[in-house]
C-alpha cells in the first residue's frame, strides 16, 4: 500500500512539473505601429482667417493597444501575441493635427473664438471572412460652445492584400490595411471640416473695420 501511494505521488509530482515547465513558456509579443498612415504631402498656403481646435480624440472601450479582430457581426476577439505600440485614437490623433495643422494649413487654436473638432473612433479592426479586410469608422463633430455645425460618420473599409490575408501571421498586411483606411478616414474628414469652416468672427470684425478706415 505504501508503494503505490509513493508511486502515486511521484506521478503527479512529474504532471505538476510538466505543468508548470509549460506554463513558463515565454509568449513574444510584436508590435505594430501605424505612423506612416498618413501620406506626407506637401504644406499647403495657410488658409486666410480659417481656425480650428482639435478636443477630444477618443476610442470605445474596447479598442486599446491589443489588436482586435471579428469573426462575425458580435464575435469580437484579440490577437495574443500582437499589439499597437499605442492606442489606436493616438494614431488617429496625430494623422488629424498633420492632416489639417501642416498639409492644409488650418491655424491651430487654443482659445478664444474658433470652432471645435471631436471624433470618437467606434471601430478599428480585421474583419475575418471570404474577403478577408479592415474596417474603421469614426464620429466626427464640428461645433462650437452654443451649436453643432456637422456631425458625421465616416465609414472606411480595405482589403488585406490577398496573397497575405491567408498566412498564418498576416497582421503585417493587416496593419497595412488599417493604416491605409486611417489615411483615408483622416482625408475625409479634413476635407469636411475645411468646407465647414468660415472666417473667424474676430478677424471678419476686424477686416471690416479697416476696411471703412480711410
Amino acid at each position: 500500500m505504501s508503494h503505490k501511494i509513493t508511486t502515486w505521488f511521484c506521478c503527479a509530482a512529474c504532471l505538476t512539473g510538466c505543468a508548470l515547465t509549460s506554463r513558463s513558456e515565454a509568449i513574444r509579443v510584436r508590435y505594430f505601429t501605424l505612423e506612416d498612415a498618413a501620406a506626407a504631402r506637401s504644406p499647403a498656403s495657410p488658409e486666410p482667417h480659417v481656425e480650428l481646435r482639435l478636443g477630444r480624440v477618443e476610442a470605445s472601450d474596447y479598442l486599446s493597444e491589443e489588436i482586435a479582430f471579428r469573426n462575425g457581426r458580435h464575435e469580437l476577439e484579440y490577437y495574443e501575441e500582437q499589439r499597437w505600440t499605442e492606442k489606436p485614437q493616438e494614431y488617429l490623433r496625430r494623422a488629424l493635427a498633420r492632416s489639417l495643422f501642416q498639409e492644409r494649413g488650418v491655424t491651430r487654436a487654443f482659445s478664444g473664438l474658433a470652432l471645435t473638432l471631436d471624433v470618437e473612433l467606434v471601430e478599428f479592426e480585421e474583419l475575418r471572412g471570404p474577403v478577408p479586410k479592415v474596417r474603421l469608422q469614426a464620429i466626427a463633430s464640428l461645433h462650437d460652445e452654443k451649436r453643432s455645425v456637422f456631425e458625421q460618420t465616416f465609414v472606411v473599409e480595405r482589403p488585406i492584400a490577398a496573397a497575405r490575408a491567408n498566412q498564418p501571421d498576416h497582421t503585417e498586411a493587416t496593419a497595412e490595411a488599417l493604416a491605409d483606411a486611417l489615411h483615408a478616414a483622416v482625408a475625409s474628414m479634413s476635407d469636411r471640416v475645411l468646407a465647414s469652416l468660415g472666417p473667424s468672427p474676430l478677424v471678419s470684425a476686424t477686416t471690416r473695420s479697416s476696411a471703412t478706415q480711410p
